[in-house]
């Protein structure tokens, strides 16, 4: 199942979102981080749309008493999906000079008392801090829709 995977937005220092220049009325929202190296505060662009999580929790008949739960989310040009077909429609435009997708996968092994909703919360939590610095790492889409050159997280600074 695809679940909402609210971020806490309070625990992240926001700045203005930037705006598509090709798609109209989609924001990117930026979000600080540090340069791993020099430690210098650097802004990164977060994706665009809801976070949703597909969800999945297993069960063994030979292992009752656990629970896995597991659950992943994708960026691709920017945006969130939650399915590998929305990775094929966001990345895999043949008209595009440019893509990328990255995977996000979190799984946890608990007990039979565990809920969905406790994991849901973890993952919230360490996507919320995650979720930054993995940017940091992928092309700054509004950069590369911009221009005819691909531009890391990294170099986008204010």
């Amino acid at each position: 199942t695809n679940e909402p995977l609210p971020l806490d937005a309070s625990r992240m220092k926001l700045s203005d979102p930037t705006e598509s220049l090709i798609q109209p009325g989609v924001e990117y929202p930026r979000a600080m981080t540090f340069h791993p190296v020099l430690n210098k505060p650097l802004w990164v662009h977060l994706p665009s749309g809801e976070s949703a999580f597909r969800l999945s929790v297993f069960a063994s008949d030979q292992y009752p008493d656990v629970r896995i739960y597991g659950g992943y989310v994708f960026v691709a040009n920017g945006a969130f999906t939650p399915s590998p077909d929305g990775v094929r429609r966001l990345a895999f435009d043949r008209t595009s000079k440019y893509a990328y997708y990255a995977k996000i996968q979190v799984q946890w092994f608990s007990d039979e008392k565990s809920t969905q909703d406790q994991y849901l919360g973890y993952v919230s939590d360490f996507m919320t801090e995650l979720l930054p610095e993995f940017m940091r790492c992928l092309p700054d889409w509004p950069s590369v829709e911009s221009t005819d050159m691909p531009t890391t997280a990294a170099s986008v600074t204010e």
